[in-house]
């Protein structure tokens, strides 16, 4: 099989391989500028882990004391709060929180809960989970014993809204002998 045009397929052969050659020289510009690139910023990165600087103590402890209290906070917490006797399983001493204060079963599973954690401070979600109550109710049970002065939030930016007793709420604990 002979070729009609051989001239014709020389020329655009040339064409066609010179195109080519001209786009891999183009990428190798544009690879060999990235590779220097990545090599420029390895050596930088290596100068630069490679330097030994003299860091004054207080300068560290600055930096690693509070990085060590917020993983104490995180890590120790309120996980480890032991989870106190509920009334319902101690007649005598639902007895005692009920009698005279008014109190609902879950406003008195709530003080309760906080007289046993003997001075600990709780979040919602604990108290629900402790209490076996839903959080509807115990969030109304807190706010009503707020009311009464008995409970008190506090504002913790790691474990959110902590709630413990007032000095009235300690007071009544001690004068009903539950604490």
């Amino acid at each position: 099989m002979e070729d009609s045009h051989p001239i014709r397929n020389s020329i655009i052969g040339v064409v066609v391989g010179s195109v080519v050659l001209a786009i891999l020289e183009w990428l190798w510009g544009f690879a060999s500028l990235v590779l220097r690139a990545v090599a420029g910023f390895s050596g930088w990165l290596a100068g630069v882990l490679g330097v030994s600087l003299e860091i004054p103590v207080w300068l560290l402890m600055l930096t690693v004391a509070p990085a060590a209290v917020v993983a104490s906070r995180y890590f120790i917490g309120s996980k480890h709060k032991s989870t106190p006797r509920l009334p319902a399983t101690d007649p005598e001493v639902a007895d005692k929180v009920e009698r005279g204060t008014n109190l609902t079963e879950v406003e008195a599973l709530v003080f309760f809960v906080l007289v046993r954690g003997d001075g600990a401070s709780y979040n919602v979600d604990e108290l629900v989970r402790i209490t076996e109550s839903n959080r509807l109710r115990t969030t109304a049970a807190l706010e009503r014993l707020q009311e009464r002065d008995l409970v008190t939030d506090i504002h913790d930016p790691f474990e959110g809204t902590q709630y413990m007793l007032t000095r009235r709420g300690r007071d009544l604990a001690i004068e009903r002998d539950m604490a």
